[in-house]
């Protein structure tokens, strides 16, 4: 069973079935959802006879290991909650088997990757009705102006649009990033009451600058020393290459469309307005910017490099970081050469 985009927050308060995959390339809000399904089930995820860990390959060693700590009894009483992580299509005969003759009522939660569509785990999940899947991709724009909302109410704190605006323009699309540069500004700020611009460039700095845009618009504008820069602070951080290479091509792809509709008589303004989701206020001046830079044919160029470089992060044994950096900076030096053209 899959759930809609619109029926998470009501399954994260009361989820209808006992097995669920949560997975995408944002690890962050994948260990935050994981954590609120738990706690429906289990208040104290520490209480060592009613929570257990186990592994993927543990699981694909001893397929029987998951039933057999589903229909565990814990001591005391009370449902049991088994997380399973570093779950991948190698375990999903495992989670076939439990799922059809699962008689237990713990709650089995499981912390996938990036599942593509093809994965046979994803498929398994979305087709049972005893089990589930809930994608958790970065965060855009919308996305995190709900989260500063909520930061904001449930704080106790206001804040003007244009300082809402600040503080989402200086977050990443990592939602556990997110949420800690929010508590570090109510910890900065110290009470209830209003948030200035002047408390939020004082805590916060620029942390757009080290987010997934940030590294997108450096390699796009042909700023190799941001670019090498942001992109070690990220890997560092355990961004997936894979996730990176595909933020590019998200991006080129909206160069691409926003080009094709200038050369069908719109102007670049238009053009900018047309893409959806929005180009993010802060870029917009950056974005225009590569529009010269990356007409249509380059952009093409652009997104068959990138597909090379997403196949070969998965397939040709070399180091995905290695193979994702070489990538970029190819990029950004063929923007180099256009801005000195």
């Amino acid at each position: 069973m899959k759930i809609s985009a619109r029926a998470v927050q009501g399954f994260l308060r009361a989820p209808q079935v006992g097995c669920i995959l949560v997975y995408g390339p944002d690890r962050g809000l994948v260990d935050e959802r994981l954590t609120l399904l738990a706690k429906t089930a289990l208040e104290d995820l520490g209480d060592p006879f009613r929570f257990t860990e186990i592994s993927g390959p543990s699981l694909i060693q001893e397929p029987s290991l998951l039933l057999d700590e589903a229909a565990a009894i814990s001591f005391g009483g009370g449902r049991r909650v088994i997380m399973v992580g570093e779950a991948t299509d190698a375990t999903a005969s495992a989670f076939k088997a439990f799922l059809a003759h699962r008689k237990d009522d713990s709650l089995v939660l499981v912390r996938g990757g990036e599942l593509g569509p093809r994965s046979s785990l994803r498929k398994l999940f979305e087709k049972t009705e005893t089990a589930a899947i809930l994608a958790c991709y970065e965060d855009d724009s919308r996305a995190l102006h709900g989260v500063v909302g909520d930061f904001l109410k449930n704080n106790r704190l206001s804040a003007s649009r244009e300082v809402t605006e600040l503080i989402v323009q200086n977050l990443g699309a990592d939602r556990q990033v997110t949420r800690r540069e929010l508590e570090k500004l109510f910890l900065y700020i110290g009470e209830p009451g209003p948030v200035t611009a002047k408390d939020v460039r004082a805590c916060l700095g620029d942390q757009a600058a080290v987010s997934l845009d940030g590294v997108i618009y450096a390699c796009a504008s042909g700023n190799a020393g941001r670019l090498d820069r942001t992109l070690d602070r990220l890997f560092l951080e355990g961004k997936n290459p894979v996730s990176l290479l595909r933020a590019a091509t998200r991006h080129w792809q909206r160069l691409h469309l926003a080009n094709a509709l200038i050369n069908k008589g719109k102007s670049q303004d238009q053009a900018i307005r047309s893409l959806k989701p929005p180009v993010i206020f802060k870029f917009t001046q950056a974005f225009a910017g590569q529009l010269r830079l990356w007409p249509q044919d380059q952009a093409a160029k652009a997104l068959d490099l990138l597909l090379e470089a997403e196949i070969h992060c998965k397939s040709s044994g070399m180091p995905a970081q290695a193979v994702c950096a070489r990538a970029l900076m190819s990029l950004c030096q063929a923007a180099k050469r256009s801005v000195k053209a």
